[in-house]
């Protein structure tokens, strides 16, 4: 006996023969293919998740969104994937995320910034249905603790009301483990539903290509290794062997495919955030903090720890039944290896920036389908109901206590103090209940003021430099597109700097090259001369949010500013307090922001030179 061909129940399973661990993986663990129909179960738990994440977050989207955001406008406005210089760079790390968000917005004529979120909340909802249908792959009793488990995941509901890729990352994950151990067992042999899932994957982060390559690799090793130890018959071996060499052809074929495209297109392997934010090295320990981070750390990520600790036992537990026992469970497999395999990326590239464990979205329904298949293997069935029900509620506390400390929407009793009710009344719903938006709409009109008045002078072009490339940047090319000439001092909207010998040898980050303005402006000459990057008319940035003294840092990146010829024409302390009495805590986002041009434009422009010691507009 090894793999059954269609790993569906045998009719004389018990519920303790599924409760024995050493019984665990066979044809008893009552692995069925679900029926298609979404139960009455997961649409309650889906309304939960949608109505929970409106009142607790609302809008936890990042200034990266727009990064995204801009290639989807062009491509539903304009026809064609361009930077905010108009230059074909592959500025977004998710190509499926542009051609969702182009699509849908060419479709509806709907802003992108409104379609944004709406879309990434569908990613979360239907991420809880495929965890569903995957649980019925190991064992159908597990399926509503897989949909519990799912939607009362903290980070899963932070990251589908943000607006990014992040949830169908989560959701194209799932399709996959799902369609690959349907087509590896035979239970369903649609080739076409392999592609999709397949092509999905790749298309939706830059690093999939190479997982979905060793994902197959180690599967096919998995039961090589199996068929030598004579756990599997030669038969059914050549069987599987067949399918497995199917899907490492379709792999193949997709990623060579999208690599073709993009090189013909960007002329990049590519997109340009995964040349600059610092993958050539290997960052273990840094990885190893991430995942205890996000993980396993008590005063941050203490509800985590039930799923967490069940999925790690799933993994260890799948690959010994793999190597010992003569039945095995596909879906258990190729979840345990995928989790695997996308563990080492997140290792080698220690993690990410932003909060939440946005990385760990990218697999966690995986992972809690397998915890959930774990929980239900290992728990005799009179203690489940109370168990799963502990966890669902210890991570249901795990929303709120993120709600508490990192949320940066709005309050719904109140409106934000500091905000112009005429400029957020232009804003989508989504923007107007974000406070990073909020805090940086001023900024914007001070820029667009700018902008504006150097186009009025005459000049075709007017060349930007900033290291913000999201809402700010969104928000001024839709209003100069064709011309702006930005550059991003972390590289990731153009490939001028990481392309260019003067600042090769910058450091390289998380969130991508690690260039000062103040760097930039010292090697400006030889940055034109040998990479033709032009100088600045406008300078626009922020300070750092976590300085010791913002007002001296302040200072000082006033008198730089001033050392290399440019004068300062808004500067002040950005801040959105607030106003949701209802949930205390607080994500600080008070920021030094300023806008400074080269000292001979102030008479075109008919504005004067912010003192270096006051912080105020002088684009009004």
């Amino acid at each position: 006996m090894g793999i059954d061909s269609a790993d569906v129940t045998h009719p004389q399973a018990t519920d303790k023969e599924t409760e024995r661990p050493e019984a665990a993986g066979r044809q008893q663990d009552n692995a069925t293919p679900d029926t298609g129909r979404i139960t009455w179960l997961t649409l309650a738990a889906i309304a939960v998740f949608v109505l929970v994440g409106f009142f607790l977050f609302r809008s936890t989207g990042q200034d990266d969104g727009y990064i995204s955001y801009w290639p989807a406008h062009t491509l539903a406005h304009y026809g064609h994937i361009v930077n905010y210089s108009g230059e074909a760079v592959e500025q977004s790390s998710s190509l499926l995320w542009v051609l969702i968000l182009g699509i849908c917005a060419l479709v509806t004529r709907a802003p992108v910034p409104l379609l944004g979120p709406l879309l990434s909340i569908a990613g979360g909802a239907l991420a809880v249905v495929l965890a569903s249908r995957l649980a019925t792959r190991m064992n159908r009793r597990i399926s509503p603790y897989a949909v519990l488990f799912t939607a009362s995941a903290a980070y899963l509901m932070y990251w589908s009301f943000s607006g990014m890729e992040t949830s169908f990352v989560g959701v194209c994950t799932v399709w996959l483990a799902l369609a690959y151990s349907d087509y590896l067992s035979g239970m369903r042999a649609r080739i076409f539903e392999v592609l999709a899932a397949t092509l999905c994957c790749a298309l939706v982060r830059p690093e999939m290509s190479a997982v979905l390559g060793v994902l197959v690799v180690g599967i096919a090793a998995a039961l090589w290794i199996r068929r030598q130890r004579g756990l599997q018959e030669a038969e059914e071996f050549k069987g599987v062997a067949g399918r497995i060499g199917i899907l490492l052809l379709v792999a193949l074929g997709c990623i060579l495919g999208i690599a073709a495209f993009r090189l013909a297109y960007f002329h990049s392997l590519v997109p340009e955030p995964a040349l600059v934010k610092g993958v050539k090295q290997f960052h273990l320990m840094e990885g190893l903090t991430y995942l205890y981070q996000w993980m396993f750390q008590p005063n941050v990520s203490c509800f985590m720890l039930p799923v967490a600790c069940l999925t790690l036992v799933g993994i260890g537990w799948t690959l010994k039944e793999a190597l010992t026992d003569r039945a095995m469970n596909l879906a258990r497999l190729v979840c345990a290896l995928l989790l695997l395999v996308y563990g080492g990326f997140i290792l080698s590239v220690g993690g990410d920036w932003m909060l939440a464990g946005r990385f760990l979205v990218h697999i966690l329904p995986v992972a809690i389908v397998l915890a959930a298949d774990t929980l239900g293997r290992f728990t005799p069935t009179r203690f489940l109901p109370a168990t799963g029900a502990a966890i669902t509620l210890i991570q249901l506390g795990g929303i709120i206590w993120y709600a508490i400390i990192i949320g940066v929407g709005t309050s719904p009793l109140s409106a934000p103090q500091g905000v112009d009710p005429q400029i957020a009344s232009g804003f989508s719903w989504f923007e107007r209940n974000n406070r990073l938006y909020l805090r940086d709409a001023a900024p914007e009109q001070a820029v667009d003021r700018v902008v504006t008045r150097m186009r009025a002078t005459g000049s075709p072009t007017v060349h930007l430099f900033s290291g913000q490339m999201g809402f700010v940047m969104y928000t001024l090319g839709t209003k100069h597109y064709g011309q702006l000439d930005v550059t991003d001092r972390h590289g990731l909207a153009d490939g001028r700097l990481v392309g260019c010998s003067v600042s090769k040898g910058q450091p390289q980050k998380a969130n991508g090259l690690d260039i000062r303005f103040d760097w930039f402006l010292a090697h400006q000459k030889e940055l034109t001369q040998e990479c033709h990057i032009p100088a600045p008319d406008i300078i626009y940035d922020i300070g750092s949010s976590n300085a010791k003294d913002p007002a001296q840092l302040a200072r000082q990146h006033a008198a730089q500013l001033q050392q290399y010829g440019y004068a300062l024409v808004y500067h002040r302390f950005c801040n959105v307090p607030p106003n949701r009495d209802w949930l205390p805590g607080d994500n600080k986002i008070a920021v030094e922001e300023y806008i400074a041009v080269r000292k001979e434009l102030l008479p075109t422009l008919g504005m004067h030179e912010v003192p270096i010691d006051q912080f105020q507009d002088a684009t009004l």
